[in-house]
């Protein structure tokens, strides 16, 4: 199923709440739209925040940081599903997602050590060296299925949270 460029990220997040919704959480959207999360749930006094990217080729490109035990990562795999089919999910928690972008820059250390590479305020890996359409530093991680495997459908780690 062939999804567009600009319906893909929506499509993402209704995918999200149409699972949450299996397991009985109901997700909000957050009231700022300068908010870094695209979902909240609020449950049992309980408040996690989601970031949701879904792709439909090989990688999620540009996968940016994570900041906070509450807050997850949720991908949503298009990839040669078709239309109907359901997605699947990796949900990465910020220990997850660190230690994917410890891999990424391990991996591009290994291949080039005179690399620059930092790490910004938002745990974002900024490739000072790699600059963008925009004039700026390429911001962010490439994430493969095969990195997040051990995250799939580990819909658990938002559930023992809310209780």
């Amino acid at each position: 199923m062939e999804i567009s460029k600009n319906q893909l990220h929506e499509v993402g997040i209704d995918a999200v709440v149409a699972e949450l919704n299996s397991h009985r959480i109901r997700a909000y959207l957050p009231h700022s739209r300068t908010s870094k999360c695209h979902l909240i749930v609020r449950q049992n006094n309980h408040e996690i925040k989601l970031t949701i990217r879904a792709k439909q080729k090989a990688v999620w490109p540009a996968v940016k940081g994570l900041l906070g035990s509450n807050n997850f990562l949720i991908l949503v795999d298009f990839e040669k599903k078709k239309p109907g089919e359901r997605p699947t999910f990796f949900i990465l928690n910020e220990v997850d997602y660190q230690k994917l972008a410890d891999a990424n820059l391990s991996k591009a250390k290994s291949k080039d050590p005179d690399k620059r590479i930092a790490l910004d305020g938002d745990k974002t890996v900024v490739w000072v060296d790699e600059i963008g359409k925009d004039g700026k530093s390429y911001k962010g991680i490439s994430i493969k299925v095969i990195d997040a495997k051990p995250c799939m459908e580990k819909w658990d780690k938002i559930t023992k949270i809310l209780g």
